[in-house]
């Protein structure tokens, strides 16, 4: 869902009501970024990355932008929400397969799922580059229906691709 107007936000104060939020962060300019699972109790019908405008003086909260997933999953646990500024957010869904980058306003940049019903701490996006110290081992496996399965390894990590 894309950011909210100024006058949406003076009457959809309950909307920063959330459940088990995970991975609060104040941003630079004061407001709190973090992602509300909504679940246990059950607060809303879907998970979502959340940006929450404080007013510490008259101790209210506002509802500045809030980023859903088009599959509209409940996350029971984990979770998070990455702050980019001046460019876009990244949110997981922890219990739930789902990743995606979403502009500021609302757009889908990136996503990704975890397969196999997978499920993530926490993901963030960030520059990777490795140094290996010997060249990747590759191997390949035909399994049922048709599918192959890839196995490579380096360094000690090993990845699994389908």
């Amino acid at each position: 869902m894309a950011p909210r107007g100024q006058e949406e936000l003076l009457r959809d104060g309950p909307r920063t009501q959330g459940a088990f939020q995970r991975d609060a962060r104040r941003q630079r300019d004061g407001a709190i970024t973090l992602f509300d699972n909504g679940a246990h109790p059950k607060v809303h019908d879907q998970s979502r990355g959340v940006v929450i405008e404080l007013d510490e003086e008259k101790m209210s909260a506002d509802l500045l932008s809030e980023y859903t997933s088009p599959e509209k999953p409940l996350s029971t646990s984990q979770g998070n929400m990455q702050h980019f500024p001046n460019a876009s957010v990244f949110v997981g869904w922890g219990s739930e397969p789902f990743t995606f980058e979403f502009s500021y306003d609302g757009k889908i940049l990136f996503e990704a799922y975890l397969r196999f019903d997978g499920e993530s701490y926490r993901a963030f996006r960030f520059p990777w580059s490795a140094n290996l110290t010997e060249e990747p081992a590759v191997t390949a496996e035909r399994v049922p229906e048709d599918e192959v399965k890839f196995y490579a390894s380096w360094n000690g990590a090993t990845e699994v691709a389908t």
